[in-house]
């Protein structure tokens, strides 16, 4: 819209943030918005996006680093996307024909691997209570994932790795099935 009215220059995101604390935050739901808001970052285009705020700033407690500047688990998360898609180059927007659920977000990248550019996606249940709600209510929901593979490393937000093979499902099918909940998890097509 923007670009029609002749507007070029760059849109950053200068402050985006979510709480460990108050009414309606908590210390899983700000890990796991640290992905969501960098991958979708990455997905709009945008050049910059800046946490707010690295040090607790309020009674929310909206800061990376807790009190006597320890590190919560969204620490964690930023290191963790920082490190998987800092090299990375956004590739597409997974969509619902691929993903099989409406409720499933799915990234594609290219990130350096052993063969040149390795396929990395991002994957997360979106969940309708957390994005709409006011509070947002959390869910436990969970939805199937098949992707055409023969073996994956599984990766969560704050950076553990699981080794997923075909036959774990107990199927020697061509594909390797998750259970994707709203805690975004990192897929590795190069385990």
């Amino acid at each position: 819209m923007l670009a029609t009215y002749g507007y070029t220059r760059p849109v950053i995101s200068t402050e985006t943030g979510w709480p460990s604390a108050s009414f309606w935050g908590s210390s899983e739901l700000q890990a796991r918005y640290v992905p969501k808001a960098y991958v979708r970052g990455y997905a709009a285009g945008l050049p910059l996006a800046i946490w707010y705020a690295m040090i607790d700033a309020d009674s929310s407690n909206p800061g990376l680093l807790g009190p006597g500047l320890m590190p919560r688990p969204s620490y964690a998360a930023l290191q963790t996307v920082a490190s998987r898609l800092g090299p990375a180059r956004f590739v597409r927007t997974i969509p619902i024909t691929e993903t099989g659920s409406p409720n499933l977000e799915g990234y594609q990248f290219s990130a350096p691997g052993l063969s040149g550019g390795k396929r990395l996606d991002v994957y997360w249940y979106d969940c309708p209570s957390v994005s709409s709600g006011s509070p947002p209510v959390d869910c436990d929901d969970v939805a199937p994932l098949r992707i055409a593979a023969a073996r994956v490393a599984r990766i969560d937000k704050l950076g553990t790795r699981l080794i997923v093979d075909d036959t774990d499902d107990g199927y020697r099918d061509g594909f390797v099935t998750l259970g994707v909940l709203s805690s975004p998890i990192y897929i590795d097509y190069e385990p």
